[in-house]
């Protein structure tokens, strides 16, 4: 069984990834080019699993900004 602190870990690591892919515009860009043309998934899945995880998008703004 999955702990909280564990789940609340993983949030954290993604939230981290999306905030540190989204630095710049050409990070932006590459993240968004590997996610649907390698990957095969919406340019904005990040963005989705953030919000499915219920963390707030311009949260990650605030983060980065």
């Amino acid at each position: 069984m999955i702990e909280e602190t564990e789940l609340e870990s993983a949030k954290s690591s993604h939230v981290y990834s999306v905030a540190r892919g989204m630095g710049t515009n050409l990070e932006a860009a590459k993240m968004a080019y590997v996610t649907e043309f390698l990957k095969g998934l919406p340019k904005d899945y990040p963005m989705q699993l953030l919000k499915k995880m219920e963390v707030c998008p311009y949260f990650v703004m605030e983060l980065m900004g």
